[in-house]
Parts: structure tokens; sequence; C-alpha cells
């Protein structure tokens, strides 16, 4: 399921369900407030209010399933990369917190890329001796796992991954991680790259429509990537031009 739809999913459940929790965050009217907040982030930063979106996030229920918790944890992840204090942040009353909340923290701290990645998630498994076993298991990788390393998947999670990690930080990095998995497309004989293709081609134009960098390095490698590929990226301008009208 797709990232932005489980968003709308998770909306729907909660407006359903007449819930209406004495915690439930100020800051946020609702999951669609969160994404938009997230999905600009990179053009208007507002840290202050990331905590607040993450509790929204875990009290809808929009971080329960994987492939939902995935991006938002690459996004923190983004963000942790350049203040490592919103980890502390983020920790306060973690032993606390709803479970979703601590597992998207340990994986935010595990792709974040910083050197004390190992020490910060050392740290967070003796606050969480729940999440022991799946910390260690972040704990065991080889190396630092960074969202713009991953290679791409079926279900097109990391393609979400990718672009959440632009979302949070307007990366060029990350746009041109994203014009490699457009490229897929041309070989046939890979499933996986094929199917993350469309994925990649239905993502850049969504979020494209309504973020102006985006837009303009998409339509700057449109200018400068080789055909067929340049062709490619031609189309997603013209959708998110049209989708944006």
């Amino acid at each position: 399921m797709s990232f932005w739809l489980g968003f709308a999913l998770a909306a729907g459940l909660w407006l359903g369900s007449g819930w209406h929790g004495a915690s439930s965050p100020a800051a946020f009217a609702d999951v669609a407030a969160v994404e938009t907040f997230l999905a600009h982030y990179h053009l208007k930063p507002e840290p202050e209010r990331v905590p607040q979106a993450i509790d929204a996030l875990a009290a809808l229920g929009a971080l329960e399933a994987e492939a939902r918790l995935q991006p938002v944890a690459a996004f923190l992840a983004a963000l942790l990369a350049e203040d490592e204090s919103l980890a502390a942040r983020l920790g306060e009353r973690i032993a606390e917190a709803a479970p979703a909340k601590q597992r998207l923290l340990a994986q935010a701290i595990a792709l974040s890329g910083l050197p004390q990645w190992r020490r910060l998630l050392t740290l967070l498994k003796r606050q969480l001796p729940a999440r022991a076993l799946e910390i260690e298991t972040l704990l065991a990788a080889p190396e630092t796992r960074g969202t713009l390393s991953l290679a791409y998947d079926e279900a097109g999670v990391v393609v979400d991954m990718v672009m959440a990690h632009f979302m949070a930080t307007g990366s060029e990095a990350a746009v041109l991680r994203l014009v490699a998995a457009l490229a897929g497309s041309l070989d046939e004989s890979n499933p996986i790259a094929s199917s993350t293709s469309h994925k990649a081609r239905a993502v850049l134009a969504l979020r494209a429509a309504s973020d102006r960098r985006l837009l303009q390095l998409t339509r700057r490698e449109a200018g400068q990537q080789p055909e067929p590929l340049a062709g490619l990226l031609r189309d997603v301008v013209a959708i998110a031009a049209t989708t944006a009208r």
C-alpha cells in the first residue's frame, strides 16, 4: 500500500471511530495536516513541531504498518543527521510511548548515519527492554545504513523513504536517487526495477505538483539526462504541471 494512501486510510478510520483522546496533539487537527507538514517541511522547517507531528501519527495509528513507518523513519533520520538534539526531544518519556513511536525512533537512529548511532541505539535499548531484540538486530548491521544507499524493493517502500528524505531536506541527492529509480523502466529484464520506476514516476509527479523546488530540480534533470530518460522526466514535469492546475 502506498505511504500516502495509508495516511488517508488511517485518517478515515480514526474519524469514523469517534475517538477523542485527551492526549491528541492540539497542533495537528488530523492526519492530513501532519502529511502537509511533512511534505513541505524543507520549504518551511519547524523543528519544534516535529515531536508533535510524530505523536499525532502514533495516536492516529498511522505508524502501525511497516510501509507507513519506514518513510517517517527516513524523514526523521534525515533531520537527526542535521540536528542530533532531536533524538533527545523525541526520546522524552519514550518508555511510556506507544510501541510504534518506540520502533520509529530506533529505526530513525539506525538510518541517520550519525557517527555515534550505535551508542544512541544502545542507550535507547536500555530504556526500552521490550524493543531489545529489534534494536539488537539494528545494531548487528555490519555498516551504517543510510536511506539514499538502500536498494530499491518491489513494494516501493524505499521510493517512499527517499521521497521522505527529500521532504525533510530538499536534498538534490535524493532527487538524483529518484531519477535513477525512474531509469529502471528502461531495463525490461528486471521486474523490480520496472515496478520501482512506475512508483518513482507517480511519486515524483504527485509531489512536484505542489513542491516548487522538486519541480525545478526535475525539470533541470529533464534537460541534462540522456534520452530516453530525459523523455520520462519531461513526462513527469508535464503530469505535475497538469495536476497543479
